[in-house]
């Protein structure tokens, strides 16, 4: 059984403005982040697919979404076929980016492998479904692709390191 272990908002705005935050029922942009966990026994397997779907994707500038009603969808990988140990890389950096148009910006999700594995990273295609087990790519906007999710964006593929100067104002989603 997987359990919500904290739920905190993470909003980066001045402690004086947290309380009017979208977290909060105001208008300013709210970041919350959740944390789950639980111990699940998994027999040997090379093809385990872990799926979180949930309600209440935020609108945004570079996805269709005629209906409002998408998710966010996230899948992972798991080949536990070897019977050894293995950790997962560990997302270093727990903040999300507001970014100033007209400005360079760089962005780094900052992961690191305890087991010292090689990482590489890609640009992907935003997902959703209406039923967890129906995941879907999403349409992109006119003049945006999975590759090009945001002005002016320059992606590395083997360090993830990200730069981009945005020449429009608002909320992009770009998947990693």
């Amino acid at each position: 059984e997987i359990n919500l272990q904290n739920s905190l908002e993470v909003s980066q705005l001045c402690p004086d403005s947290l309380p009017f935050s979208s977290c909060s029922g105001g208008n300013l942009p709210g970041v919350n982040r959740s944390v789950f966990q639980g111990v699940v026994s998994m027999i040997p397997c090379d093809d385990w697919q872990i799926i979180v779907a949930e309600q209440n994707r935020a609108e945004v500038l570079n996805l269709n979404d005629p209906g409002g009603d998408s998710r966010i969808h996230v899948e992972a990988f798991l080949n536990n076929s070897s019977g050894e140990c293995n950790s997962s890389p560990q997302l270093g950096l727990l903040t999300l980016p507001f970014v100033c148009v007209g400005n360079d910006f760089f962005y780094n999700l900052s992961f690191t492998d305890p087991d010292g594995d090689s990482l590489a990273y890609a640009l992907t295609p935003a997902i959703t479904s209406t039923q967890a087990d129906m995941p879907e790519n999403m349409d992109y906007q006119a003049g945006y692709t999975p590759n090009s999710p945001i002005d002016n964006l320059e992606f590395d593929l083997s360090t993830g390191q990200m730069k981009m100067n945005p020449s429009l104002e608002g909320k992009f989603t770009v998947v990693v």
